[in-house]
């Protein structure tokens, strides 16, 4: 017979006890905050509402925490979330602008603000992969979906990709920089160079650099009140951003210098108000480690001046490519 029955029986308890909030993430999450409320505060922002069906499996993982977690029946997103839906489950989420939506099973996805120091600030949704359902449509301009490099409403779906910007560092004249070059590269490199400083010497826009920004160069429009439109199509927000070409380069041409070779992709989102302005503009998604390049192209698509329109902010997606 045992000797001391009840420290056995309280050490089974506490082992039991353990067991249960260390395997049971809905039971160790309630735990968590109702015995250490400063942890809600640290969580962020919140963003949505979220409900999950019976015995569906979906994960968050909290801003700058290593390990997911397993979401509650119910309870909120914060900003900068990462879920991941399971498969053979679905995620169900309300948004503040009345817009409710369904992550599909095999859906990996990221919520944030646009600007984290505004609680009214356009909600983003980033898809990495899978997919979403829209049940029900809120109040416009409230919150974008980003999927496959493209940035839209939640009730409006791209039917074809969107545009592209490719930039080739042999459009530009520069050769990829070596650490040894034999005299011959070096003398191509050296040619490459001039060709570059003599483009740059014709008569052309302005281009920016890293100690000032771009000056602003835009299509011709008419700035009489009749002719002053509702909205601006996406052909001509297009236009507008290829007439930047020359400054892209000109960004890229530096960061070769500074640094070497740039490859990679980054998606720019940006904001029309009903002047013309841009009024915001941020990198979405990027491949590219390269600050100086990324401050720079932000700096070109901030300068740029569209025409003006009666209608509401217009916001946009724009990817640009360098290999």
């Amino acid at each position: 017979m045992l000797r001391h029955p009840a420290s056995f029986i309280f050490a089974c308890c506490v082992i039991i006890g353990l067991s249960v909030v260390s395997f049971t993430p809905d039971f160790s999450q309630f735990m968590a905050r109702y015995f250490h409320p400063s942890i809600q505060s640290e969580l962020g922002t919140e963003v949505a509402k979220y409900t999950l069906p019976e015995g569906e499996r979906v994960w968050r993982r909290f801003h700058g925490r290593p390990r997911n977690t397993r979401l509650l029946k119910s309870g909120s997103i914060h900003h900068q979330d990462q879920i991941l839906v399971d498969k053979k489950s679905s995620l169900s989420l309300s948004f503040p602008n009345g817009t409710e939506l369904r992550l599909l099973e095999n859906t990996k996805a990221i919520i944030e603000l646009w600007n984290p120091n505004d609680t009214n600030s356009p909600i983003y949704l980033t898809i990495l992969f899978g997919d979403f359902e829209l049940l029900r449509d809120g109040a416009k301009g409230k919150l974008f979906i980003i999927k496959d490099r493209q940035l839209f409403s939640p009730s409006f779906r791209p039917k074809k990709k969107g545009f592209e910007m490719i930039f080739r560092s042999s459009e530009i004249g520069i050769a990829r920089r070596e650490l040894n070059p034999t005299p011959e590269e070096a003398t191509k490199v050296e040619n490459s160079n001039e060709a570059v400083e003599n483009e740059e010497a014709a008569p052309q826009p302005a281009a920016p650099n890293p100690t000032s920004p771009p000056t602003k160069e835009t299509l011709p429009v008419s700035t009489t009140a009749s002719s002053i439109p509702d909205t601006l199509t996406n052909s001509y927000i297009e236009d507008t951003i290829i007439v930047q070409k020359g400054q892209f380069q000109k960004c890229q041409a530096n960061a070769i210098r500074e640094t070497g070779p740039v490859n990679g992709q980054v998606v720019i989102s940006f904001t029309i108000d009903p002047r013309g302005k841009i009024d915001e503009a941020k990198v979405l998604q990027t491949t590219i480690e390269n600050q100086q390049l990324l401050n720079c192209l932000l700096s070109v698509f901030r300068n740029t001046s569209f025409q003006s329109f009666k209608g509401q902010p217009i916001t946009r997606s724009f990817p640009l490519t360098f290999e």
